[in-house]
């Protein structure tokens, strides 16, 4: 074999592994040098039997989180605000917090009354939080690597895959036209999952609208919609139900008993 033959096949070798093809990254840039990485799936929240839901939000919010967890035989209690002086949430595996529950937290006074709720989340509770307006008394939610802002969106936009699981059975009560108010926009640093992103025509349309996380044995997932605020309250449906479910990140995890 000649010199020039041998040359030949050791160039085409050597070009075929710089150019071979790989899976990138979501919002990894072409190029980029960073290993293969799967779409992140994160585990089932089960709950024990004598466990409970407990729902942090106005009364009037309540039926739509109600109906669902009548209809699944599971239990809950209700209160208009968080309190201080409960210190243990064990009882509970779901926790959801409705419009504007962030308030119960005021921002200079004790930081420590958000201990509780992040010991919940730390040992395995699923902490579900919606909006308050401009993101205000939210400074707690940084504890997860959650950081609020003030920019409205009117929108929203689907993520492949992960849309669809949010709202299967559920496409008949989903609004035109993507309608979903955010009453301010948020940052998430730590992996999470998007389920929906914040609209093409709004401010920082590259932003999350809806997200999950893990945190330690846990797992916390946090929009910036007010149910209530512009009649959003089809999602306090669909997220209830999606929880319920334990809180799947992909299809295969639906049929999984909880």
């Amino acid at each position: 074999m000649s010199r020039f033959v041998l040359f030949a096949m050791l160039a085409g070798v050597i070009i075929g592994l710089g150019c071979s093809s790989r899976l990138l990254a979501q919002g990894e840039p072409a190029g980029s040098s960073a290993a293969v990485i799967k779409p992140l799936v994160l585990p089932l929240m089960y709950r024990s039997p004598h466990q409970r839901v407990l729902l942090v939000m106005n009364v009037a919010e309540v039926d739509p989180h109600k109906k669902i967890l009548l209809e699944n035989k599971i239990k809950f209690d209700q209160m208009d605000w968080f309190d201080s002086k409960i210190q243990d949430y064990s009882e509970y595996h779901l926790i959801v917090g409705g419009s504007n529950c962030m308030d119960s937290f005021e921002r200079a006074k004790a930081p420590a009354d958000f201990d509780p709720l992040e010991r919940f989340v730390a040992n395995g509770g699923h902490l579900m939080i919606f909006g308050a307006f401009n993101g205000r008394n939210s400074e707690h939610l940084q504890r997860f690597g959650i950081s609020t802002g003030h920019y409205h969106g009117q929108k929203y936009q689907t993520i492949p895959e992960r849309t669809e699981l949010l709202f299967k059975g559920f496409e008949a009560i989903i609004p035109p036209e993507n309608k979903m108010v955010s009453a301010g926009n948020f940052v998430v640093s730590p992996p999470h999952v998007t389920f929906l992103q914040r609209g093409a025509g709004d401010s920082y349309p590259d932003q999350p609208a809806l997200v999950t996380l893990a945190y330690k044995k846990g797992r916390v997932t946090f929009t910036q919609v007010e149910p209530w605020y512009q009649n959003d309250s089809w999602l306090y449906t669909i997220m209830t139900t999606w929880a319920v479910r334990g809180g799947p990140t992909v299809v295969g995890q639906l049929d999984q008993q909880v």
